[in-house]
């Protein structure tokens, strides 16, 4: 009886852990650029804030910066997902004042221009290093 009780409780749990075992790995963002969007993007959807939005950054492995912006429902955002980032995809870097962008942290975000002004910065987000 107390075997089949003690194998019970651990299975429990087991399962318990599972549920509420968050699958998230850490993220550093780079500063938000205000003003600024990347026309480039995988996912939209609507959200209440912008914690929301980084949120369905950390659950999608194929972001590397996502767009925030304005609609005209109070309290309500756009958040859009990139599957690049302002560094590789320049040309598609633009103006917009009804947008924030932000990118993950990166080691061309922490450095002014490590490729200089007119170079591209490529960055490695696993190996914290760059190309230019």
């Amino acid at each position: 009886m107390r075997l089949c009780f003690f194998v019970f409780f651990s299975t429990v749990v087991y399962a318990v852990t599972r549920i509420v075992e968050l699958d998230f790995e850490g993220v550093n963002f780079a500063k938000a650029l205000f003003g600024k969007r990347l026309d480039k993007v995988f996912q939209e959807t609507a959200v209440d804030s912008e914690t929301s939005c980084q949120v369905q950054c950390i659950k999608n492995v194929s972001w590397l910066s996502y767009n925030l912006g304005n609609t005209n429902q109070k309290g309500k955002f756009i958040c859009q997902l990139s599957d690049s980032d302002r560094f590789t995809s320049h040309e598609n870097f633009t103006q917009d004042k009804k947008w924030l962008y932000r990118g993950m942290e990166s080691a061309c975000e922490s450095k002014n221009f490590p490729c200089g002004e007119k170079g591209i910065c490529i960055p490695d987000y696993h190996g914290k290093s760059f190309k230019c």
